[in-house]
């Protein structure tokens, strides 16, 4: 019968594919579901919409699983039944999240001090030595200063100066090496010890005194040393003409003895007097001649003696 015809003839849709009308006798008016749709069972009259925070690209799915894939981290969408993955929005910048399938803008978190994000971050990034970020939400981290520095443990909420012993340099504060000192704070170098002053250490501020007969140069400022035969005080000035020193471990310069003299400074020794020459008295520049009627047959006289009547 016609009765018994027309139910013969009546196509069920199957998965993934959907009729406008409960029941059609030409398979043909089966279409396959939509993109942003999925159709899991047969005979549907309309496939069913992928929730918030997925997408479907792809028409004829059946599997919801399959077929409505999650936004990713950084993204997220508040609509039903996207048809592509530019449907999931961005987090804006100072914002970010790492979970998929976010259905909110308030799904993205603000960057804490400190930290910062470029648009559609999947997590905040700590600012980069040297810059820091003091607010919440920050889309980029700012340049410390010169002679500031970021925290050293690198969460860059502000910037410290460098202090006292310090130098800025490659955007960390370091000490000053040994033979060198900074008495300033936020400064890009250390200074050079002067002459007569030394730091034997890391990090000096200020740098030491020698003690009286040693000094340090140009070559060495971590430690002072012994003046040299020569000089003495404390920056191992010359000794003066009429006065000696032989020696480095003497603090002081010598008178020369009777019957030596020195006409020169920075001397190690004192010349004997020539004969016919005397010196009676000690430190002196010259040797003076016997006066007349006297003499000296000796090196090194202290006194010329009479002369024979």
């Amino acid at each position: 019968s016609t009765g018994s015809e027309s139910e013969t003839d009546c196509v069920i849709c199957p998965v993934g594919m959907y009729s406008g009308l409960p029941e059609t006798r030409e398979s043909e008016s089966c279409q396959k579901c939509e993109k942003g749709r999925y159709g899991m069972s047969s005979g549907l009259a309309q496939c069913t919409e992928c929730p918030a925070g997925k997408y479907n690209d792809a028409v004829g799915q059946s599997s919801f699983t399959i077929a409505c894939k999650e936004c990713p981290g950084g993204k997220w969408s508040d609509k039903e039944g996207s048809q592509e993955s530019t449907s999931c929005r961005v987090c804006p910048e100072g914002r970010s999240s790492s979970a998929l399938g976010r259905t909110s803008l308030d799904s993205c978190s603000y960057c804490q001090p400190g930290m910062f994000a470029i648009q559609g971050s999947t997590e905040c990034t700590h600012c980069h030595f040297g810059r820091f970020a003091e607010k919440t939400g920050a889309q980029f981290c700012n340049e410390c200063p010169e002679g500031y520095v970021s925290n050293a443990n690198g969460e860059g909420k502000n910037c410290t100066v460098c202090l006292t012993g310090h130098f800025k340099d490659a955007d960390l504060c370091v000490m000053c090496e040994p033979g060198k000192f900074q008495d300033e704070m936020g400064k890009a170098g250390c200074k050079v010890c002067a002459a007569g002053k030394y730091a034997d250490k890391f990090g000096m501020s200020v740098c030491t005194n020698c003690a009286i007969g040693k000094q340090s140069s140009d070559n060495y400022k971590t430690e002072c040393r012994e003046c040299e035969a020569g000089t003495f005080g404390e920056s191992c000035k010359k000794c003066p003409r009429g006065y000696f020193k032989n020696a480095s471990r003497y603090e002081s310069c010598t008178a020369c003895p009777r019957g030596r003299a020195q006409n020169l400074t920075g001397s190690t020794f004192c010349i004997p007097c020539d004969p016919g020459t005397q010196q009676a008295a000690k430190g002196q520049v010259f040797c003076g001649k016997c006066d007349p009627g006297k003499f000296a047959d000796k090196f090194e006289t202290r006194n010329c003696e009479e002369g024979p009547m």
